[in-house]
């Protein structure tokens, strides 16, 4: 992780730059400082994280200063296709900053587009007083940042920007609150006014005077592609998949996967055998170990799909001590508790890269829910009766509703902000919770379904989670199926060309898989996670009876005031005197409170 401070004042006339200073540089960061004539930048990068007295992967950074102090370059994350961008001078570049340089100072903030990979980028231009920081296609390396009178604030990590700045409280609740939403949530929403972060495929630019936000990358703008054979699909997609892992997972000594017992995460730990045949790669699933030792639910097919692969499968072993802390931790944005198990367990076996297939879901194997209606108003019926043969009237009008009436019209959950489950323990008049209609969860085209796990956080906020909770924990994530060009080539990709024979969907990942596996057996990759849930469910009931003991403490928190804890408390009590489980999900909110409390807490501190 970094953070980084331009001033066109000398550091000593800077207030921010000393707080900085005082910070960080006492929790063992390092720091690039660089004066020039009339001002400097400061730049603090994480310390490498060590495991047994072994010094893990250290993040891929560097800086370059160009001559006369013109251009200033800092670069972080890792370039895939570095060799094409500029062939003739490869030989002579020492490094990713100096490339961007190189590459700035021929094509302007053009070369972005060109890239690939997982990066964040900052450029300043002296000479034309101008500042450029950039985010990568899909946000793997986040970004935020915020305009001074006396600079310009910006690093990966917006929730600690926020706090060096100062919280508004008004913001702080609001920010609060929408931890107890999932689809709806506002991603630009931080507690401070004056930080904002950079969406993925965008770039900021900044003169000290104005600024503007561009879009650099519009992969929704693609033309479909028609005329080519399924086959002809199929193979072009995985060449790109499987080139997308390769270069992802080349040059690690120690690298694991994600193995959920979905089809997803079955697809990259499957290319990581067919490239490293010889290897015994570490997979980590969310599912406790105890219901994976006994086989229960999907561990049976999970041991049996790893015994296949000769994978090495290792479940979670979180306990509720675990649990409680992750609580405090105010980088937890998206709620995935049992990730933080991949963590433990994979800084524990020495890992230092995770390869995740989390995002295909979103792209290569999106479900039929999109297809479908895509079908539906495109007018392509011919593929869709094909699965909804009017003959078969009842499943043609279930699909009418589902997939053209409640898809197009966000006639689904979640049509409130905040679940009924959550709504019944607030102030009413506190909380509005109409859903925004640009918030909707709602599509005509596989396109529009595309751009909102673009563009509306879904993808971003996990990835920023995921990056800063992997750092604290000497681990970085790298995403194959997020790679922009398999982005870029399924929004080319027909929705008729997605409709299976068998219509059950996802057909390039299953057949993908059909090298390792039979025909009979993919049936057995989905998303019936009921041994994960299993395990999540009797962890947070012990989680649950700690966290009663600790809700006069969380009622005393001044942020809090939406909630009404005294109808709460009348419910647990009730519950507890008529001997029912208090460790039911119903109330997750407890662990939210806790949250909101450490939260609030953490900014204050």
């Amino acid at each position: 992780m970094f953070i980084g401070f331009v001033s066109e004042e000398i550091p000593s006339n800077s207030g921010i730059f000393l707080k900085l200073k005082n910070k960080y540089l006492d929790r063992g960061f390092d720091i690039q400082d660089v004066s020039f004539s009339g001002g400097h930048i400061a730049l603090l990068q994480s310390p490498l994280s060590k495991q047994k007295d072994k010094i893990k992967l250290k993040e891929n950074v560097s800086f370059y200063q160009g001559t006369h102090e013109s251009v200033f370059v800092f670069f972080q994350g890792n370039l895939y296709n570095r060799p094409e961008l500029l062939p003739f001078l490869e030989d002579k570049l020492e490094s990713e900053a100096q490339l961007i340089f190189e590459l700035f100072k021929r094509e302007g903030t053009d070369f972005a587009s060109n890239l690939l990979g997982e990066f964040a980028i900052f450029i300043y231009d002296k000479k034309k007083h101008r500042l450029f920081l950039i985010r990568d296609h899909l946000g793997t390396k986040p970004l935020s940042c915020a305009i001074l009178s006396e600079g310009f604030l910006f690093g990966n990590d917006g929730v600690s920007i926020s706090k060096i700045l100062g919280i508004n409280q008004n913001l702080l609740k609001k920010y609060l609150v929408q931890q107890y939403q999932h689809y709806t949530k506002d991603y630009h929403l931080l507690p401070s006014k004056k930080v904002f972060r950079i969406l993925p495929g965008h770039f900021l630019e900044y003169d000290f005077k104005k600024s503007r936000l561009i879009k650099y990358w519009e992969p929704e703008s693609i033309s479909l592609v028609e005329g080519k054979s399924y086959d002809q699909h199929f193979f072009e997609i995985r060449s790109l998949v499987e080139n997308a892992v390769k270069v992802r997972s080349q040059h690690i000594a120690e690298f694991g996967v994600h193995y959920s017992g979905g089809i997803d995460s079955a697809l990259i730990a499957t290319i990581t055998k067919k490239l490293y045949p010889r290897t015994k790669p570490k997979a980590f699933a969310w599912i406790d170990q105890s219901l994976l030792d006994s086989g229960q639910f999907e561990a049976d097919w999970m041991k049996e799909s790893a015994r296949i692969l000769n994978i090495d499968l290792m479940g979670n072993e979180l306990s509720p001590h675990d649990y409680v802390e992750f609580l405090k931790n105010p980088w937890n944005m998206s709620n995935t508790i049992l990730e933080e198990g991949v963590r433990q367990k994979a800084d524990q076996n020495g890992v230092e890269v995770i390869l995740s297939g989390w995002g295909g879901d979103e792209f290569i194997s999106i479900d039929n829910k999109a297809v479908f209606t895509d079908l539906f108003f495109s007018g392509n019926w011919k593929s869709l009766l094909q699965c909804y043969p009017i003959s078969n009237f009842p499943r043609f009008i279930w699909m009418i509703y589902y997939h053209v009436i409640v898809a197009s019209t966000g006639f689904r959950v979640p049509r409130k902000l905040i679940h009924d489950k959550y709504y019944e323990f607030f102030k009413k008049a506190k909380i509005n919770r109409a859903v925004p209609k640009n918030k909707l969860y709602k599509w005509k085209t596989r396109n529009d379904l595309h751009r909102f796990y673009l563009y509306n956080g879904h993808i971003a906020e996990r990835l920023e989670d995921w990056y800063i909770n992997g750092q604290l924990h000497g681990l970085e994530y790298r995403y194959p199926l997020l790679d922009k060009r398999i982005v870029e080539y399924m929004f080319a990709v027909p929705s008729a060309i997605l409709v299976s024979k068998d219509c059950k969907g996802r057909g390039f990942v299953r057949d993908m898989l059909n090298h390792f596996f039979k025909p009979e057996q993919l049936q057995f990759f989905s998303k019936r996670d009921s041994g994960m849930l299993t395990g999540l469910i009797e962890l947070e009931s012990k989680v649950n009876e700690v966290l009663i003991n600790e809700l006069k403490d969380i009622e005393n928190c001044d942020f809090l005031d939406f909630i009404d804890f005294e109808k709460l408390k009348r419910e647990i009590n009730f519950n507890l005197n008529s001997n029912m489980n208090i460790g039911n999900t119903d109330y997750h909110i407890l662990t939210i409170l806790k949250k909101n409390k450490e939260n609030s807490s953490f900014f204050f501190d």
